[in-house]
């Protein structure tokens, strides 16, 4: 299998671990963008309602803005492999916050805030996550590696939509707002920090 791998897409023996390590990154990134659209959308779209899209857009875009600014403040602190596991921790903490918020019904005029809050989240998540990706990878990869091997490692997004749609399409229906978010925010981000652990030898 490795040998096929190798000629199949030009990979070289002392390529093979980066690559395999930043493809299962990428899947399990992918995994949580095909989860995030889903679980955010619906969920907001079913207890708050399409009327406060607009308000929702300016909010976030202002998020973007002031969490864009304090990531910034961070870069010239902690090296990008910390940064990498900084944002994931950071993205873990907020699921399960809203999570907590979802089972207590905390509402602000009547209306369910755990839900704008987890469409945010999913915005913040989409913007951070893949510009961390990439400076991580430059790290480790050359501009003629990056160039032969980051479009295959690029296709664990797609594979990760595909293999995540189905079953999340099948289970959904008999699963609560609380559970579905626990799932967004677990696996796929505590493995993709084990992954980083070994390009960082532990």
């Amino acid at each position: 299998m490795t040998k096929l791998l190798k000629k199949a897409f030009n990979i070289q023996e002392e390529e093979l671990l980066v690559f395999s390590v930043f493809f299962f990154f990428y899947f399990l990134i992918g995994v949580q963008f095909s989860i995030g659209l889903t679980v955010s959308e619906a969920l907001f779209l079913s207890e708050v309602g399409p009327g406060f899209l607009p308000y929702m857009y300016i909010f976030n875009a202002l998020m973007i803005i002031f969490i864009s600014t304090f990531y910034s403040s961070l870069t010239e602190k902690l090296s990008i492999p910390a940064m990498f596991k900084t944002v994931l921790v950071f993205f873990i903490v907020l699921v399960f916050g809203i999570k907590l918020l979802i089972f207590a019904d905390f509402r602000a005029y009547a209306m369910p805030i755990a839900f704008p809050l987890l469409h945010t989240l999913f915005v913040m998540f989409t913007n951070m996550l893949p510009n961390n990706f990439r400076a991580l990878y430059g790290q480790y990869l050359d501009v003629l590696q990056s160039k032969r091997l980051v479009p295959i490692i690029l296709t664990g997004g797609a594979t990760a939509a595909l293999s995540a749609a189905w079953p999340f399409r099948c289970s959904s229906p008999s699963w609560g707002a609380s559970r579905i978010c626990s799932m967004y925010g677990s696996a796929p981000s505590s493995s993709a920090s084990g992954w980083c652990n070994t390009l960082n030898g532990g």
